[in-house]
């Protein structure tokens, strides 16, 4: 999925994306089931993909986070802390099905564990047995490394920046 146009767009991950999601609203068609399925892994992926950064700043990334040039100051890592528990708690909420008991059929039932749960369930062992001894990450260019080390100044813009011809 690597094409590049001249344009340096992914044409191939483009159109692939494309295709997946004219797959995803043919499920309007479906019916009912379909779409609260398609609308609680758009919930569930909306709160995931949120909260990953904050977890790995709070928790993973320690002394070797470099805060940007919009940040919380010394409420940062609180603020993200109170975050990771929030979506802790509201991420198994939003995969609890909408009625419990005897009323509770395969129609009516929330799709979202299995729906995520299951490539994720994958992707982790995938992870563990094969890509954690092969995979190695992206090589960093050295404007990249040297960009993300130095102070962050907010008002002047990047084509100011690497020219060097910033106003005193």
């Amino acid at each position: 999925m690597s094409t590049l146009a001249s344009t340096a767009t992914p044409v191939n991950a483009c159109i692939w994306n494309f295709l997946v999601a004219t797959v995803y609203i043919c499920l309007i068609f479906a019916g009912p089931v379909a779409i609260g399925a398609i609308f609680s892994f758009g919930a569930v992926a909306a709160y995931f993909a949120f909260v990953m950064p904050i977890f790995l700043r709070c928790f993973l990334a320690g002394d070797r986070w470099r805060p940007g040039p919009w940040n919380l100051g010394r409420w940062g890592k609180p603020v993200g802390i109170y975050a990771c528990a929030f979506v802790s708690l509201i991420l198994p909420m939003l995969c609890f099905p909408a009625v419990r008991g005897a009323h509770l059929t395969a129609e009516n039932m929330n799709w979202a564990v299995l729906g995520w749960g299951g490539p994720l369930f994958l992707a982790t062992v995938s992870y563990a047995l094969v890509s954690r001894k092969s995979y190695t990450g992206p090589k960093l260019r050295f404007e990249h490394l040297s960009a993300s080390h130095s102070k962050a100044q907010p008002g002047v813009d990047e084509e100011k920046r690497s020219t060097g011809s910033e106003e005193k």
